[in-house]
Order: C-alpha cells, then structure tokens, then sequence
C-alpha cells in the first residue's frame, strides 16, 4: 500500500501555507504573547486539551491565498491542518474519531480587510502511529529550554530521506507520526481528496517505505 505524506501545495496556494499569530494583535516577540504551537514530541501524541483549543480559536490565521479561489487545506502546521468544512466531513466519514475539529473564527484571506470566520477548521489529526524511520529519514532535532524533551520534525525533501514503515498504513487512511507529527496518507485518501471540488491546496509527496 502506497504511503504519503502530506504538505501544503505551493501551487494550488501560489503562496505559502498558513500562519497562526498571538490573539489581540500582539507581535510573536512580546513578551506576554500567547503562541499557540503543538508538535507530539514536545506535547505528547494526543489531541489538545481545553486551554489548547481555546488559544486555537483566538489566535488569528493568515492565510496566504485569495478568498476566490479557496482552498480545501490552507495550511499545514505540524499534524494541524487549516482545513475546509468539506475536508473535514471527509476525515470524518473515513476515520471517526481519529481527529479533532476546531472552528476558526479569526481567519483572514491575503489582504483581506475583514476576517472569514465559519469558512476554516483547525484539524488535528491523530490516530498516531510509530511511522517514520528516524534514524534513515532526515530529522530536525532541537533542545528548547522550557522543555525537557527536543523538538523532533520530519524534513525530508526526498523520497530517500522520508523513510516510513510500511505496516503503519494498515489502520487508517489518514494519521500522524506519533514522534514528528509529520501526517500521511494512503492512495485511496488522496483519490478522494482529489475528487473534491475545487483546489485541494495539498501535495502527496512520496515515500521509501521499508
């Protein structure tokens, strides 16, 4: 079985991603800025708790596309994805449970001058599941000082340097990587992604599964 692991599409979004900023305007930098951020090797692989959720839903998210052409995945941000309603149903018809859907109120289209709230769901994908090889894939290791484990990424930028264990698709069609967070899916999830109207914003980048 196929295995792929997910990105933002730069073609489909003609810029990049999406950006999650402090609520209330305030700049990443000050000094009582709530930064939402959630990587499985500094959190734990789970889904987010209460306070979690609440800074997701005050946080502003800039998206780096136009409201005309909508994306079904505007962004991937660790194993979140900033993901269209409809995407959202699909997760949900094909793996109940193995998710967690936020509604995005504070969402803003590139030079909007308004937000789009309803439009957007912070996704959450779960299911996590031992995938990826870190000792054959290329892998970002950091040490932060309020955290006593490192920040561990998946940055593999070919297929020889994403490594995945094969049986890690026999459970679900789309899940995370309990140690990256990195997300992957299998070819019948991308076939129906694909068969969604309109942009997907998502690209399918092959793996060496092992």
């Amino acid at each position: 079985m196929t295995i792929y692991n997910l990105h933002s599409s730069v073609v489909d979004a003609h810029h990049s991603g999406a950006h999650i900023l402090p609520p209330d305007g305030k700049d990443a930098s000050d000094d009582d800025a709530e930064i939402f951020n959630f990587v499985p090797s500094l959190h734990g692989a789970r889904l987010l708790n209460e306070k979690e959720v609440s800074l997701l839903q005050r946080s502003r998210v800039n998206l780096m596309q136009k409201p005309e052409k909508p994306l079904h995945c505007a962004g991937i941000i660790d194993n979140l994805l900033i993901a269209s309603s409809d995407f959202v149903d699909l997760v949900e018809a094909l793996c109940p449970g193995c998710h967690q859907a936020v509604p995005l109120q504070h969402v803003w289209f590139k030079r909007a001058k308004e937000p789009s709230p309803g439009r957007y769901f912070g996704l959450l994908i779960a299911g996590y599941t031992r995938t990826v090889d870190l000792e054959r894939s290329n892998i970002y290791r950091k040490k932060l000082p309020q955290f006593e484990l490192p920040v561990v990424l998946l940055t593999g930028a070919t297929v020889s340097t994403r490594v995945v264990y094969a049986q890690a698709a026999n459970r679900l069609p789309i899940w995370a990587d309990d140690a990256t967070g990195a997300v992957f899916c299998t070819e019948s999830f991308r076939a129906r992604v694909n068969g969604l109207p309109g942009l997907s914003g998502l690209e399918f980048l092959d793996c060496t599964e092992i």
